[in-house]
């Protein structure tokens, strides 16, 4: 619960992520990808004490990056309806996810397979997460807003 509190304060006091929601997507992506890596990383750097307060700081990385997202989100498609161009961004949206979510569940297991050590799998979550962030900054930066 303390997550999604500290997510939903975070949205509703500090920063408004309707203002500019495609540097918001960009950054909610960023937050999230770093959070699945540090997911990988902390049961071998952390200590057993501490590997609670970790998941709970990495929760909270991630409700933060998840509300950010749907707020952003939600945003681009109210612009987009506004101006009768709805379809344009749900065609981005919707067809780039589910492309590059099936692309990479086939590679990731046809990679694991053949490279059973963690540091091959570390490199490639590493390598996959900066293509994840790059490929949705480029998807949406060619995105124009109407005025």
């Amino acid at each position: 619960l303390a997550p999604s509190l500290v997510a939903a304060y975070l949205a509703n006091k500090v920063a408004s992520y309707e203002l500019r929601p495609k540097y918001w997507m960009l950054i909610s992506v960023v937050l999230s990808q770093g959070a699945s890596i540090l997911d990988l990383i902390i049961p071998i750097v952390v200590g057993p004490k501490y590997l609670l307060a970790a998941a709970i700081a990495t929760a909270v990385v991630k409700q933060n990056a998840t509300l950010m997202h749907f707020v952003a989100r939600a945003s681009v498609l109210q612009h987009f309806a506004i101006y009768q161009n709805l379809g344009e961004v749900q065609k981005k949206l919707n067809s780039f996810g589910m492309i590059n979510f099936t692309i990479a569940t086939a590679l990731g297991i046809g990679y694991t397979t053949m490279f059973p050590s963690f540091g091959a799998h570390a490199l490639a979550v590493g390598l996959s997460s900066l293509t994840a962030i790059t490929l949705v900054h480029l998807s949406r930066s060619h995105v124009a807003f109407r005025v």
